[in-house]
Formats: C-alpha cells, sequence, structure tokens
C-alpha cells in the first residue's frame, strides 16, 4: 500500500510539472508571436 501510494505521488508529480512545462511553453510562443509582429512595427516608426 505505501509502494501504491509513492507511484501515485510520483504520477501527480510528473503530470504536474509537464502541465507546467506545457503553460510555460504555449505562454513563451504567444509572448514570440506578439514580438515577431511588433518588429515590424517599431522598424517603420523609426523610419518615419
Amino acid at each position: 500500500m505505501k509502494k501504491f501510494r509513492v507511484i501515485t505521488r510520483f504520477l501527480s508529480i510528473l503530470v504536474a510539472s509537464c502541465l507546467l512545462s506545457l503553460s510555460v511553453l504555449s505562454v513563451s510562443v504567444i509572448w514570440v508571436k506578439n514580438n515577431v509582429h511588433a518588429v515590424p512595427v517599431i522598424q517603420s516608426f523609426e523610419r518615419d
């Protein structure tokens, strides 16, 4: 019974870390997309 509890705890930690890394990845992808869209705008402002 104790081993089962350890396994479930390990699995829950694994799932939590996977979700955390996925959320961080999605946020970074969104941030990069926003920055890529913002870069040409900044360059056009500098030209004017």
